[in-house]
């Protein structure tokens, strides 16, 4: 049996589950040990991961990846293209943002995921924003000072066409910036 003291390593480190489960349909959900308890190929083996990483660890403290992509994702502009839907309502918002990221992913780019009230957006040399239809204008003024000091800046249809309220602006609005044009910036 594995004693008290493996047993809060192991929890220590968050593994899910420590054991498997005895009843109902979770007993199909298997932890590192099996239901009976006993040290086994897959406990071995998470101690050794556990000691490699405990041999390393002054090394990986601080280690920090640092992306130069990000897509900007928002809460707000999700609930707004629920309520106003992309024409044909067969495409949502997580799907214009899963386009961008598998794009990216099959590019073997590397990026975060930033939210709307990210104020660093220089830390990065691109920013793709999804369909973000709605957004406090200071949001857009961010954008715009990111391209202008030399970022690139990638939105896709959608973007930039009501504030956080879902509201036009009427003297600021995409539609308004490019007149007639906007109309076919709508759709996928």
């Amino acid at each position: 049996r594995v004693d008290r003291r493996q047993r809060q390593m192991c929890i220590r480190d968050r593994y899910w589950h420590w054991h498997s489960i005895h009843n109902a349909c979770e007993t199909y959900w298997k932890g590192i040990l099996s239901h009976d308890l006993q040290e086994n190929a897959i406990y071995r083996e998470v101690s050794q991961i556990g000691k490699s990483f405990e041999a390393l660890s002054d090394k990986l403290i601080h280690l920090k990846k640092t992306n130069q992509v990000a897509i900007m994702v928002s809460n707000e502009a999700l609930t707004a293209l629920n309520w106003f839907q992309i024409p044909g309502g067969k495409t949502s918002y997580n799907d214009v943002v899963r386009w961008i990221y598998d794009a990216l992913y099959e590019q073997n780019i590397e990026c975060d995921i930033i939210w709307t009230d990210e104020t660093n957006l220089n830390a990065y040399k691109v920013i793709f924003v999804p369909a973000l239809y709605s957004a406090p204008k200071e949001v857009f003024e961010r954008l715009s000072a990111f391209a202008a000091n030399g970022g690139t800046l990638v939105a896709t249809f959608k973007t930039g066409f009501t504030e956080f309220c879902a509201t036009i602006d009427e003297e600021k609005s995409a539609a308004t910036a490019h007149k007639d044009k906007y109309l076919f910036f709508i759709t996928p």
